[in-house]
């Protein structure tokens, strides 16, 4: 009866087990990288570095964009 149970157990973990850790390797190798890149490295400032100068860039051409517009406002052609 033992033997039995013992042999189900093995059937069903077999492969199945061995699917399972070689997922949890993987998932724990791209969690450690993941923490390493945002935390060991300078990814953190380069990614706000970027994001400000985006910023700094939407601001310039948001008003370049009202200066032209306020431009050609005020130099339209009278009806």
């Amino acid at each position: 009866m033992f033997q039995k149970i013992q042999k189900k157990l093995k059937e069903f973990f077999g492969e199945k087990g061995q699917g399972v850790v070689e997922y949890a390797l993987v998932l724990g190798f791209v969690a450690v990288l993941a923490i390493y890149l945002l935390t060991g490295s300078n990814v953190t400032k380069d990614v706000e570095a970027n994001i400000a100068n985006v910023d700094s860039a939407a601001s310039d051409i948001s008003a370049e964009y009202a200066k032209a517009k306020a431009g050609t406002a005020n130099t339209g052609k009278a009806s």
